[in-house]
């Protein structure tokens, strides 16, 4: 199913299947704030603007880098073919990082919101 994953292809052909996916999720991003702008009064839209820049600082730091590790050691991993356990150890810390980061932010939302 995920056989594309570990594929080494030209850097043109993996520009051309994330540039379209990057372009979108900026189109996205301007098409809820637009309609965000419009539905939500002004005073909500603040509190839902500083609770995204707080989703988005957290977020840099809950990835930990895990892009440039992934960079880093896929090759390594890749020739002694232990890739698939890589990305399997890689996923759960990332996803053990996100599930904590997301607590402490349902913990944090009361004082936050007052």
């Amino acid at each position: 199913m995920w056989t594309w994953l570990g594929r080494v292809e030209s850097m043109g052909r993996s520009f051309s299947a994330y540039a379209p996916i990057g372009l979108l999720a900026k189109g996205l991003d301007l098409a809820r704030v637009s309609l965000l702008t419009r539905l939500i009064a002004t005073d909500q839209f603040g509190i839902w603007a500083l609770g995204a820049m707080i989703f988005g600082l957290t977020s840099t730091v809950a990835t930990l880098g895990s892009s440039q590790s992934v960079a880093r050691y896929v090759s390594f991993y890749q020739v002694r073919g232990r890739l698939r356990a890589f990305f399997r150890r890689a996923a759960t810390g990332v996803c053990l990082v996100g599930l904590i980061t997301t607590a402490l932010a349902l913990l944090a939302r009361g004082p936050l919101a007052e």
